[in-house]
């Protein structure tokens, strides 16, 4: 299991962080593992099932 930071996530996902923080709030995204107030990381693995998953969603 890697641990990943925002940086990298959106290295992954090729969206905005706005647009990636507001599908966390929508329930879509992979919620952050939260150490302190100020830090936040991903599971690496969730964020690619994310991404695969989304991509799926395009040929339903």
């Amino acid at each position: 299991m890697k641990i990943i930071r925002i940086h990298e996530v959106l290295a992954i996902v090729k969206i905005s962080r706005s647009l990636w923080y507001q599908s966390i709030r929508d329930g879509d995204a992979p919620r952050p593992i939260k150490p302190g107030p100020r830090v936040s990381f991903w599971i690496e693995e969730e964020v690619h099932a994310w991404l695969d998953r989304k991509a799926a969603e395009r040929f339903q």
